[in-house]
This record gives structure tokens, C-alpha cells and sequence, in this order.
């Protein structure tokens, strides 16, 4: 069998006490024919120069290094070391995580070579700050039964509900990314949700394959919730971006369930991170509003939108048809306000005995 250039790319941005770990995992591989890219996005500290003498001393892999002199992203930065690929296959993680044991891109190497798809995810283990414990495992055996029967355009379906699987424990035929231009620089932070969403929507089916590649370590840059603002926003504006150019395009084909189970996870990134982000919040409340069995089923279960937004609306009209009638100023303005309490009194009793019965 043929030993094809299998190359590892390790994403670093202010995470140096943890990139040996990181390295470790990669020179412990038993597959010897590995290349190695470590890339450095403007971080505080990077030593490149201790690094280099680290890898030298413990391996002889052939190893390079992207290091911008100033902050351009993950997804510009991973663009860099993806246009320097030389291996046939290469999966990309970032410094604070690891690869789960020594046999990782064998068993990738085995998936490519029993599956004739380009994108291979498998198992994530979720852990603590320490990597000492594990939290959960990602995803779930079910869901990986699930989305493997799918062609690529029902897995990208399901993909619209969100993340399937982890970015890191997935690794790629290097033909892929050229035949999609790489990945897309309209995003800074967010590499893997939208590409996957790009992927499956141009028809590249992924198969999930059944072993444990990774350790992601709980606390890194999309988990921390203390900070800066500017980041936040890069974030929330990568996501909104997302889900107008891959989510909301054939967002009216979707069912009624796709599409709340969407909305409701789209709302609550407009809150994210203790910061309201109102695009979003624009957004989710014209979508409601354009499609006919959304708003319906918002106006019979959703109290925000019936209190908030319907039922001023049909108290203002009430009063205004009284004040065409009576043409009395003080109807107008005080009648809306009755007219909206006295209706939110019997739709709150309709809501509470709708919650009564379903309880039952």
C-alpha cells in the first residue's frame, strides 16, 4: 500500500502552553509519513525558535511554519497553511487540542482507503480545561447512523440545525479545498460550520467514520465568555453570516419544525455572550413575519410575539376604528391601552390552559 504525505496543520493563537501538548500528539503518530504546519496568528508570545529546536530534538518530521506579523483570523491564517499542503490527505486542529492517541491518522488513512469520500469527520472527546476528564463525546452514535445513510444534500439539511461534528477531528483529501477556492475569507473566526454547509450543499457527501481522533479541551477562544467585545462581534457577525449565505437561502423549502428548531437557535446567538446583537434580532423577526406557518405558530405558542409585537398592533387598530366612529382623541389613547389589557388577560388565560392540558 502506498504511504501517501499525510499533512497535520496546528492553528495557534495565543495558546503557547499548550502547543507542546499539541506537538506531542502529532510526532507520537505511528504513521510515518506525516508533514507538520504549526501556524502563529499575531499571538502575544510564540517562540518559534524553542519550538523548532523541540520538534528537531524529538522527531525528524519535515515541519514549516505560518506566522503573520499581524492578526488576519483563523480563516485567512488557515488559508495560508492550507495553500502549502503537500500530503494527499490533511486535517487541521487548533494548539489547545490533541490528537487522541497514536494510531489517529492511521485509522484516517484506513477510512480513505475503504471510502471513496473526500471529507472524513469521526469522535471527539469533549474535556475539562485540564484534559483530564471527559465531558462528553461528539457526536453521538446515533447521529453519526443518521447522517452517514444521507446523501450529501439531506446532510446538508441537517447540517443547517447546526454542527454535526467536531472541525478537528476531520480530515480532508487536499483536492477539495481547491475545488471550492478554499475557504471563504468573507468570514474571520468561523471556519467550519459554513464550509461544511458549502461542501455538502456543491454535493460532497462526509462520512462520519466510527473511532476517536481528538480531545478538545473545554475553555478555548469560541467557549470563553470573558472576551473583548471586539472579538464578540467578529463572532456574531461570522455566525448571521452563516446562516443568510447557507442557512436562509432555501430557508421557505424547510418544514415547520426544521425551520423553528433553526429560529430558535439563530435567536439565541443575538444574546450571546451577555451582548445583544441586533441584526440578528431584525433578522429573526422578519423571518417570523415572511413566512405564513411560522408566524402562525408563533401567534398560538410564542407570548413574546403575540404580547410584544401582535397584540399592540390589533389594540391600536381597535381603537382606531372606535375613534373613526365616536371621533374622540381620548378613545385613541386610552382605548388601545384598555383594549391591550383586556385582550392580553384572555389570551394569557388561553396560554396557561393550553400549558394546563399539554401537562395532562
Amino acid at each position: 500500500m502506498k504511504n501517501e504525505l499525510f499533512t497535520i496543520i496546528i492553528t495557534n493563537y495565543n495558546q503557547e502552553k499548550y502547543i507542546f501538548d499539541a506537538i506531542n500528539s502529532v510526532l507520537e503518530q505511528t504513521y510515518s509519513n506525516i508533514e507538520l504546519i504549526i501556524t502563529d496568528d499575531c499571538s502575544k508570545k510564540f517562540d518559534q525558535a524553542k519550538i523548532t529546536r523541540y520538534i528537531e530534538e524529538n522527531s525528524n518530521i519535515n515541519f514549516e511554519f505560518v506566522v503573520n506579523e499581524e492578526n488576519l483570523g483563523t480563516v485567512k491564517t488557515l488559508n495560508k497553511a492550507l495553500k502549502r499542503v503537500k500530503g494527499e490527505f490533511f486535517l487541521f486542529f487548533a494548539a489547545d487540542d490533541e490528537l487522541q492517541n497514536k494510531n489517529v491518522v492511521n485509522n484516517f488513512i484506513k477510512a480513505f482507503k475503504k471510502n471513496k469520500n473526500d471529507i472524513i469527520s469521526s469522535i471527539c472527546l469533549l474535556c475539562d480545561n485540564k484534559m483530564e476528564q471527559i465531558i462528553d463525546k461528539f457526536p453521538h452514535k446515533k447521529n453519526i447512523e443518521k447522517f452517514n445513510q444521507k446523501s450529501a444534500l439531506k446532510q446538508n439539511r441537517m447540517l443547517k440545525l447546526g454542527p454535526i461534528f467536531a472541525p478537528g477531528a476531520t480530515a480532508y483529501r487536499s483536492n477539495i479545498m481547491k475545488k471550492i477556492n478554499y475557504l471563504d475569507e468573507n468570514y474571520f473566526l468561523i471556519e467550519d460550520w459554513p464550509t461544511f454547509l458549502k461542501l455538502t450543499r456543491l454535493k460532497n457527501k462526509i462520512y462520519i467514520a466510527n473511532f476517536i481522533s481528538m480531545k478538545h479541551r473545554g475553555g478555548g477562544v469560541s467557549e470563553e465568555m470573558k472576551l473583548a467585545k471586539e472579538t464578540i462581534i467578529k463572532i456574531l457577525k461570522d455566525t448571521d453570516r452563516t446562516y443568510r449565505k447557507e442557512v436562509f437561502i432555501s430557508f421557505k423549502k424547510l418544514s415547520l419544525e426544521e425551520k423553528l428548531q433553526i429560529l430558535d437557535r439563530y435567536q439565541r446567538f443575538s444574546y450571546a455572550y451577555g451582548f445583544k446583537y441586533w441584526p440578528i434580532y431584525f433578522k429573526y423577526y422578519s423571518l417570523i413575519f415572511t413566512n405564513l406557518d411560522v408566524l402562525l405558530h408563533k401567534l398560538s405558542y410564542s407570548k413574546t410575539v403575540v404580547f410584544k409585537i401582535f397584540l399592540p398592533i390589533v389594540s391600536c387598530m381597535l381603537a382606531g376604528i372606535l375613534f373613526l366612529l365616536l371621533n374622540n382623541v381620548y378613545i385613541l389613547i386610552f382605548g388601545s391601552v384598555l383594549i391591550y389589557l383586556f385582550l392580553r388577560v384572555i389570551i394569557s388565560q388561553i396560554f396557561y390552559r393550553r400549558i394546563r392540558n399539554e401537562k395532562k
